[in-house]
């Protein structure tokens, strides 16, 4: 496993454990979160958009 995997899977258990949920983040927050795991086209996605997309990259780790 890579460093940057790590740090992926390690941010994630943070948020699980901090109970923050996709729903209760912005849409800025949701952009950063995309931008910071490295996914591309998500710059033009609505708010449940991002929510989805980012569920189903989250579940893969």
């Amino acid at each position: 496993m890579g460093l940057a995997t790590f740090n992926r899977m390690r941010r994630q258990l943070e948020k699980e454990k901090n109970k923050i949920s996709l729903e209760d983040m912005t849409i800025k927050e949701l952009k950063e979160e995309c931008k910071r795991l490295e996914l591309e086209d998500y710059k033009n996605l609505k708010k449940e958009e991002l929510i989805e997309l980012l569920r189903g990259v989250l579940n893969d780790y």
